[in-house]
């Protein structure tokens, strides 16, 4: 499915929609992995605020090694009573994916797509357990620690 979304203050924000104070409040660190993390709530930041084209993608395949993108980035993530909000911090929209554990993909493909928007994609692969977070392609942006920064706080 392909979606668009305005990525308004610079991120995309994937959460549980019935999670009081969804959005994240960033700090340096989250900044420089590129994402801010918490149980239900996860923003990923982009390069550009403003319109961008996502395709939405549910228990597909995806490959790491020979994939064309420029930013990569793995997070847990847990969907309840089979729906998950996605959007920016304006306005989101509210999608119908099965309650369970998945491994939630955030990719950035390029900066232009053939509609003259950024595009990237979001994977929500069903997962047995709990993946660790990784960031598995790095842009000039991103300068991640070593240990991936897994608490955040909700912005007020």
């Amino acid at each position: 499915m392909k979606i668009e979304i305005c990525a308004d203050y610079g991120q995309v924000c994937v959460f549980d929609p019935g999670l009081n104070d969804p959005f994240n409040d960033w700090d340096d660190i989250h900044v420089k992995q590129g994402f801010a993390w918490r149980p239900g709530s996860v923003s990923f930041s982009v390069p550009l605020s403003g319109y961008w084209d996502f395709n939405i993608e549910i228990n597909s395949s995806f490959d790491r090694e020979n994939g064309e993108y420029i930013r990569g980035i793995s997070v847990p993530f847990i969907i309840q009573e089979n729906q998950v909000e996605i959007g920016g911090v304006i306005s989101s929209e509210v999608y119908g994916i099965e309650t369970g554990t998945y491994e939630l993909l955030f990719v950035i493909h390029n900066m232009e797509s053939e509609e003259g928007q950024p595009e990237g994609s979001l994977y929500f692969l069903k997962r047995e357990g709990v993946t660790p977070a990784e960031v598995f392609r790095k842009d000039s942006e991103l300068t991640p620690q070593e240990e991936l920064k897994m608490t955040a706080l909700p912005a007020l």
